[in-house]
């Protein structure tokens, strides 16, 4: 009876704390100041529908097309994709998600893959 009723409260109290995937180190908070210093605050992206992934972008935001995309996040800018040239895939004929993508060209420079942190998408 006592290991069923330990067991129970360990069932009670993993279930009672909020899990998420992702962001829980802290890291994420110089990541959200940098997009509302960029005019992304979080009340702007709730009323236009968007939402951000940030540091792993191996999971959900693999299979993320391409035109969904809004900004990219790299360690020290906001990119929005209004001023992408052009993106380079690693299979052009294939290039439609964010798996695809190998660099990102912008007017002033380009963004590789690697560099990128986040992505802000609708």
């Amino acid at each position: 009876m006592k290991q069923i009723l330990i067991f129970l409260f360990l069932c009670l109290t993993v279930l009672s704390m909020k899990v998420g995937a992702g962001e829980v180190t802290g890291a994420g908070g110089p990541m959200m100041k940098m997009l509302a210093k960029h005019g992304y605050s979080k009340e702007f992206m709730q009323a236009h529908g968007f939402k951000v992934i940030l540091g792993e972008v191996t999971g959900a935001g693999r299979t993320l097309p391409t035109e969904d995309i809004e900004a990219f996040l790299t360690s020290d800018a906001v990119l929005n994709s209004q001023d992408i040239v052009r993106f380079d895939f690693k299979n052009p004929s294939l290039g439609k998600s964010f798996k695809d993508i190998s660099s990102v060209e912008f007017v002033q420079h380009v963004v590789f893959k690697k560099d990128i942190r986040g992505v802000v998408f609708k």
